[in-house]
């Protein structure tokens, strides 16, 4: 494969361009082959307010007719850039729909790009090199994945132990367990968006997220995610961790049970900070083994991969689908690298963060359900509002806060009232957009009343607002590219619609990784079926045992051999 540079070309007529290639992140050939080549072209000067786009061809040694691509221009620059931010290739052959240029099997390949239009054209070409994804290092000291740890001070309400709030001397969070600890430090005068300082009686989340080379997180799409989690009074603390050096196309997800994946073996390497996981001398293997531990029982685990064979944006451990049993789960992946730029837009990063992690703390698709893409349902959880794909402006990035119960039925007095339409008590700055399907699988969008004042929504798009006098599929939605949005179980004209208030921390939305009622074996990282967990013991506990039992034996002894003397002849 090949590692492209920033090179310069002359042309005729009209200024230079510059084809801009992005390299820096790249850490080897079969990344770049995986990721694909960002590619940027760049007019010193104003080539012409006529020039809204420009074609760039794009071929390889192995397919020489190659791909023409429109790249648009970036509004207020003379930049130009491929719509789909990345160039790919593939070992098997030219496709034109995602675009990826057809290159040699063994990776090793001459890549030329070429502007054709305007006629006044250049070429770059780049160098050649060997392939290879990067390697994981071996794994340090583990944590007891079995372990829960049993409070000194009790468990606050999300969990967490009380005496690892805040302690006195220090701000911020600190787990202590057996000879290790971890320590995140607050500042309650400078607060960091992030990492706001814990408290005892407040709910408290943490996560720590590593990512793979080239798949950094959002900034402002977590930022967004804290912003809506603040709002109900739930403080996320979000722990953006390492730049991981490796890069694969497909990486498996967290899996229960038994099963293990790669998402695995990378928790296993990277788990902790780079100082936490690291054994030294005043921390040596038990240490970091005992810190690891204690950051377990407070933090859930994402990675950012590149993507997952099922194609999903997204994978999490939580309620088993198709289950009515109660799960929670600790681990979560984000897989975007074939969505927006290779990374996933602001839009789609937070709304797949936020959904796999309601995953973890307990909710559904469809809340307490697993029926998808309920009209009444206005939530992240649902796919048709993980996004906003379906609507014109950028729907709220929220869980559910209300209750609204909707029934699709046969016969006209079960079905959905469209006087009254979908009626939100919870609290909005606007109005919220409600998407829902129909019997085509064509959408539409109306708007839910609010504070009770009913808004009419014409769930059979006849044109009346009145009340339907046939039924209509209200959660088949078919996506601008013809693929069905929910599954076809999961659609059909006789349904009843279960609202749910996933922000109800009492009974919905369970920050507590740890209730015995939730807890299930994904918690357990691949060991295997649940065991329930053993409090902590104290660690001087066995050594007095020992001591006591020794001192016993021996003053048995000595009591022994004083009766024995007791009854020898001319004893004293």
């Amino acid at each position: 494969m090949l590692f492209p540079s920033l090179v310069f070309y002359p042309s005729y007529g009209t200024p230079t361009p510059q084809f801009i290639f992005d390299n820096s992140q790249y850490p080897n050939s079969k990344y770049f082959a995986d990721h694909g080549m960002f590619v940027k072209v760049h007019y010193p000067s104003d080539p012409g307010p006529q020039v809204g786009s420009i074609t760039v061809k794009v071929t390889s040694t192995k397919d020489p007719s190659g791909l023409s691509l429109t790249f648009n221009r970036i509004t207020g620059l003379n930049d130009y850039v491929l719509p789909t931010t990345y160039v790919y290739f593939s070992t098997v052959s030219t496709d034109p729909v995602k675009p990826a240029i057809w290159i040699q099997s063994s990776y090793v390949d001459t890549i030329t790009v070429q502007v054709t239009n305007p006629s006044d054209s250049t070429t770059g070409q780049t160098g050649t090199q060997s392939a290879t994804y990067g390697t994981l290092p071996a794994a340090g000291p583990q944590p007891d994945l079995k372990k829960q740890i049993t409070c000194t001070a009790g468990a606050d309400v999300d969990g967490i132990c009380k005496e690892w709030k805040n302690p006195i001397g220090f701000n911020g969070l600190k787990i202590a367990y057996g000879t290790g600890k971890i320590e995140w430090a607050c500042n309650p005068s400078s607060p960091d968006w992030f990492n706001l300082c814990p408290a005892i009686g407040q709910n408290d989340v943490y996560v720590e997220i590593d990512y793979l080379a080239g798949h950094a997180p959002d900034i402002t799409a977590l930022q967004n995610i804290v912003t809506s989690f603040n709002k109900e009074k739930i403080v996320l603390h979000l722990q953006i961790d390492d730049n991981i050096p490796y890069h694969k196309d497909l990486v498996g997800p967290p899996t229960n049970g038994n099963a293990w994946s790669e998402y695995g073996s990378i928790k296993q390497v990277y788990f902790g900070t780079s100082s936490e996981r690291t054994v030294t001398g005043p921390c040596p293997t038990q240490c970091v083994s005992d810190s690891l531990t204690g950051k377990r029982n407070v933090f859930h685990y994402a990675l950012f991969l590149h993507s997952t064979a099922s194609g999903s944006s997204g994978v999490s451990e939580g309620p088993p689908a198709g289950s009515t049993a109660q799960g929670i789960g600790n681990d979560m992946a984000m897989y975007l690298g074939n969505w927006a730029g290779g990374v996933g837009s602001t839009d789609e990063q937070g709304g797949t963060v936020m959904h796999e992690l309601g995953h973890n703390l307990g909710l559904r698709h469809g809340g307490g359900d697993d029926k998808n893409c309920k009209p009444n349902y206005l939530s992240v959880m649902n796919y048709a509002y993980q996004f906003s794909t379906l609507f014109p402006s950028p729907r709220p990035l929220n869980y559910s806060g209300d209750i609204n119960n909707l029934g699709e039925g046969t016969a006209p007095s079960s079905l959905p009232d469209e006087v009254t339409g979908v009626l939100t008590t919870y609290p909005s700055a606007t109005p919220p957009l409600v998407v829902f399907g129909s019997n085509s699988g064509a959408y539409h969008t109306g708007t839910a009343g609010t504070n009770s004042h009913t808004s009419c929504i014409n769930w059979n798009w006849d044109g009346s607002c009145a009340n339907p006098s046939t039924p209509t599929n209200l959660n088949k939605i078919t996506l601008p590219n013809g693929n069905p949005l929910c599954t076809p179980a999961e659609t059909d004209t006789n349904e009843q619609f279960s609202g749910f208030k996933d922000w109800d921390i009492t009974t919905n939305l369970h920050l507590n990784m740890w209730d015995a009622r939730w807890t299930s074996s994904s918690m357990w990282d691949g060991l295997g079926s649940y065991v329930p967990p053993q409090p902590v013991e104290d660690p001087y506990k066995y050594p007095v045992i020992v001591l006591l039992i020794i001192i016993g034996i021996l003053s048995a002894l000595i009591i022994k051999v004083r009766m024995r003397k007791a009854m020898i002849p001319g004893g004293p």
